[in-house]
């Protein structure tokens, strides 16, 4: 059997990207899909907490976006410069990882500061078939959607 002699390479990012992925484990989480048609990752323990807890900075592109969680703004350098549509904001709110996220990233920052106040999760009503909608309920440990269908809405008198 003959051996591959050939020298083995690989980036200086790469490796740098690699060892930032093993030390990060669960400390941040970046989204699967765009918001505003970028890329963004969300930090438990940012030390830029000024915008919120948590906030998103965006991976793509040049520039220092940040994304503000709960308002929807994204601003560079401290200055709105977009926000999202009402779509992208109900997906980033009824996505159950972001919201687990949200919720340790919360207890984390309570932790160190005991006294401050944050703004609600935001709960979203879903339609997604007719005569059915589907109720985000945040509770204290979990994500749970619950099914209501228009009967059932009749009946409390709705």
């Amino acid at each position: 059997m003959k051996k591959n002699n050939k020298p083995f390479y690989i980036s200086l990012d790469r490796i740098l990207y690699l060892i930032s992925e093993f030390f990060s484990a669960g400390i941040y989480l970046e989204l699967p899909y765009k918001l505003l048609n970028l890329k963004w990752r969300f930090h438990k323990k940012d030390v830029d907490d000024q915008l919120s807890i948590p906030h998103g900075d965006c991976v793509d592109g040049k520039k220092k976006y940040q994304l503000n969680s709960y308002s929807g703004i994204m601003y560079c350098k401290k200055i709105e410069v977009g926000k999202l549509k009402k779509s992208e904001y109900k997906r980033l709110w009824t996505d159950k990882k972001i919201i687990k996220f949200v919720k340790d990233a919360r207890e984390v920052y309570f932790e160190n500061n005991p006294t401050a106040t944050l703004p609600d999760i935001p709960v979203f009503q879903i339609k997604r078939k007719k005569n059915k909608s589907y109720t985000l309920t945040i509770n204290e440990n979990e994500c749970e959607i619950g099914l209501e269908t228009e009967v059932q809405n009749e009946e409390k008198g709705e």
